[in-house]
């Protein structure tokens, strides 16, 4: 999707002032197994080829007319018109609610934009106002579908002692009914015992994650502080109602992990971080390397001392 964007904003960017200057990058909008009563959200990206700013109106018709709302995905804020600049894009999301009494059964319609006329000329001629349109499907069932995808991402995977682990959570409704999904995290050390198991509960106050909404929560966050150096698991798991519907898990460390006494003391250097330490090493190393061109320094005798001072820390 990112490189159809790319492609399509070089075109606009270098496209003649008389190309068709309105457009949208989607596919069609489609709602497969929507549940009635529920709420599904898809995102519409519009794109203006112009040399100037122009204002889009959105409609919709067919079988769905009426079911689609259109939002600021910034704002949140209901929208039935859009500002784009001159050769730029813009998002916006199509909410689509489902009628409670809506029949099974297969839906179709479309979507459309129009560039908004400006004044007439001196003249009072007319104006020719251009639209884009994108077919609508949507099939309605009775039959919930819970599914979800969950993105974890740590901060760090080598942590200082005493330095918290931050992970980003992102969640991705792919079922047909709105979440809420609390999430049990476990944190493992290489012996396999648990150190930590929690479950965190969805904010009482949050909006439930709409079927196609993604929404990032805020980070977890576990504290190193009073733990053991060594090897760490986490173990994600998120739940809707007790019912596990994905795991993930990733390996971390936590302060001095390195069994080799010599690798050991240079990742103590850098505060638990062995690459750090190797780096303050290095720099080190340049600047006695640096101090001993100048004099007669004995570079055997310099290691020796080198070596004696690491094993010293154990």
């Amino acid at each position: 999707m990112k490189k159809i964007i790319l492609f399509l904003f070089l075109i606009l960017l270098f496209a003649p002032s008389k190309m068709y200057s309105i457009g949208m990058i989607t596919d069609p909008l489609v709602v497969s197994n929507g549940l009635r009563g529920e709420t599904a959200i898809r995102t519409v990206t519009v794109f203006n080829a112009g040399n100037e700013v122009s204002v889009y109106s959105l409609q919709q018709e067919g079988d769905v007319e009426g079911w689609i709302t259109f939002f600021d995905p910034e704002s949140s804020e209901k929208i039935e018109e859009i500002s784009v600049p001159s050769k730029s894009y813009k998002d916006i999301l199509a909410r689509v609610e489902i009628p409670k009494d809506a029949p099974n059964g297969s839906y179709t319609g479309e979507i459309s934009i129009s560039e908004k006329p400006g004044d007439p000329g001196e003249k009072g001629t007319a104006t020719i106002t251009k639209m884009i349109t994108r077919k609508v499907n949507i099939e309605v069932t009775d039959k919930e579908i819970k599914e979800i995808e969950a993105t974890f991402i740590p901060e760090k995977y080598d942590l200082p002692l005493g330095e918290p682990l931050k992970v980003r959570v992102i969640y991705k409704n792919t079922g047909n009914v709105s979440l809420a999904p609390d999430l049990q995290v476990r944190i493992i050390k290489d012996d396999e015992s648990v150190v930590f198991n929690a479950i965190f509960p969805y904010l009482e106050d949050g909006e439930r994650i709409s079927p196609g909404e993604t929404k990032e929560i805020d980070p977890f966050l576990w504290q190193t502080a009073g733990e053991e150096r060594g090897k760490y698991r986490a173990e994600m798991i998120v739940l809707s109602d007790t019912e596990p519907l994905k795991e993930n898990h990733f390996n971390f460390n936590v302060g001095n992990v390195l069994h080799n006494p010599f690798f050991a003391a240079i990742a103590l250097l850098g505060g638990g971080n062995f690459i750090t330490g190797l780096l303050i090493v290095i720099a080190f190393s340049a600047l006695i390397y640096s101090l001993a061109l100048r004099s007669n320094f004995s570079f055997e005798r310099y290691w020796e001392l080198t070596a004696r001072k690491i094993k010293s820390l154990f």
